[in-house]
């Protein structure tokens, strides 16, 4: 089982995963913008962006809680 120094160690890196893709994320956005002449285009890329980091973001927040707090014992902070 992790202690819980490794399961803070692991949730900081997913943190900084999720701040590098955010900034992958922005980079393909303004490329995108300044590619395309509609409006209406750049403003589905930017949507669809912003749900993929939406979807990167919630998969490490439940991977960081599964490691916080395992299924045994996942309801003992509100007990």
């Amino acid at each position: 089982m992790l202690d819980p120094a490794n399961g803070y160690l692991v949730s900081a890196v997913l943190l900084l995963a999720g701040g590098i893709a955010f900034a992958v994320v922005v980079l393909h956005v303004v490329r995108s913008v300044r590619r395309c002449s509609r409006v209406g285009t750049a403003v589905r890329k930017v949507w669809r962006g912003e749900l993929m980091l939406l979807k990167a973001r919630m998969a490490a927040l439940q991977i960081a809680l599964h490691q916080r707090w395992p299924k045994s014992d996942r309801a003992a902070p509100y007990t």
